[in-house]
C-alpha cells in the first residue's frame, strides 16, 4: 500500500506540474 501512496503522490505532482505550465 505504501509505494501505491507514493505513486499516486508523484502523478499528483505531476499533474500541478502540468497544472502550472497551463
Amino acid at each position: 500500500m505504501k509505494v501505491l501512496y507514493s505513486t499516486t503522490r508523484s502523478v499528483r505532482a505531476g499533474e500541478n506540474i502540468l497544472d502550472d505550465f497551463n
